[in-house]
Formats: C-alpha cells, sequence, structure tokens
C-alpha cells in the first residue's frame, strides 16, 4: 500500500470499533518514511476502541496512536515489529485496559519515553503481556504508572534482567522463558498476588 491508497480508505471517517492493520511481514521497506505515512493516512475513527497492529515496517510510529485523540480506546496490541527501536508514549492513553507489546527485536530498554511526560500514566491499565523481546534488557518504571494493573505476563525475553520495584498489587505474574530475570520480594509486591507461574526453559 503507498500513503495515497492509505488516506483513499478514509478510515477516519469510518465509524469502527474495532481495527486490525497488518503488513506483510515479509516486506522489507525501501523508505521507512514512506511507510510512516502510510500509518499515518490510516488514522482510524476517533471512537475506536480495539486496536491491532502487526508486521509494521516503519522505524517511528504516528502521533494519533499515542496523543490519546483514541481517548476510546481499551485495548491495544502490536506484534512484530522488526524495524522500531523504542516504543511510543502510550502512557497517555487514558482508557487502556489491555495492552499487548510482541515481536519488537531492536528494543534494548523500556525506559521514560514509553510513559511519556504527564504525571499519572497508565490509569486504567489492567493488563500488560510483553513476549519475543530478544534484546530486552532493562525495563524502568515510573512511582506513578500503572495504578490499576493487575495481569502482567513477561515471555521469551532472555536477557531481561529484572522488574521494577513499582510493580505493586499484581493479581497474577507469568514468567516464561526469562533466563536472567530475578524475582524476589525485594522487586513485586507479592502480598496481593493470586496466581503465581515461572517457567524456565
Amino acid at each position: 500500500m503507498n500513503p495515497l491508497d492509505a488516506l483513499e480508505a478514509n478510515l477516519k471517517n469510518k465509524h469502527l470499533v474495532n481495527l486490525r492493520l497488518k503488513w506483510n511481514s515479509y516486506h522489507i521497506p525501501n523508505d521507512t518514511r514512506k511507510e510512516k505515512k502510510v500509518l499515518e493516512n490510516l488514522q482510524p475513527f476517533k471512537r475506536l476502541e480495539h486496536l491491532t497492529i502487526m508486521s509494521y515496517c516503519g522505524t517511528q510510529f504516528s502521533s494519533w496512536i499515542f496523543d490519546n485523540s483514541l481517548s476510546n480506546l481499551v485495548f491495544l496490541e502490536f506484534w512484530n515489529y522488526k524495524y522500531c527501536l523504542c516504543l511510543p508514549p502510550f502512557g497517555f492513553l487514558s482508557s487502556l485496559k489491555i495492552l499487548y507489546i510482541r515481536g519488537f527485536d531492536g528494543i534494548v530498554s523500556i525506559g521514560a519515553k514509553f510513559y511519556g511526560s504527564s504525571s499519572s500514566l497508565f490509569v486504567s491499565l489492567e493488563r500488560l503481556e510483553f513476549e519475543n523481546m530478544k534484546e530486552l534488557e532493562e525495563w524502568e518504571c515510573k512511582t506513578t504508572s500503572f495504578p490499576r494493573l493487575q495481569h502482567l505476563s513477561v515471555k521469551h525475553c532472555p536477557k531481561l534482567k529484572g522488574l521494577s520495584k513499582q510493580l505493586l498489587r499484581l493479581k497474577k505474574l507469568f514468567i516464561n522463558e526469562c533466563d536472567m530475570l530475578v524475582i524476589s520480594e525485594n522487586n513485586v509486591d507479592t502480598s496481593s498476588l493470586e496466581f503465581l507461574n515461572i517457567y524456565v526453559h
């Protein structure tokens, strides 16, 4: 798809509640700026609630994904991103309850950019999953983040060394094939846990 085709799709004016965008997983981009423009022109209806984007080939995201123009968005899923080196500031998405991030091969660290500059971040998020983050080593968490997070799943992140001390009040914690990850009561408040699953390959 080229940017003009994406613009003609006119998703912004179509009253969609659910949207799935998928790039060809074998596509090798000639111009990452063009890929970003395609994504910009696929901006959906402002009342969208569920969004999945798969195999995006750009290196940067369009601002409509994270600037809270999608104020009704409750579910967001990203799959198989080979060229992105950092995550957008999803913390601004005030209604977001479920966030799945899978297959970001180039991300080494998740830090301040993930949260944004707001004083209150991920205010509605209840479920967060990271999966197949092959190079991820560090995840920094702000004190004011994730006040409602109950379910955390971290799978196939073999280089991740630890979880933040700020991850409190979790009810469910899943750790799967994260060989370097150390879990202790010093970095996670286990008093509220109802379910703990740790699988080592």
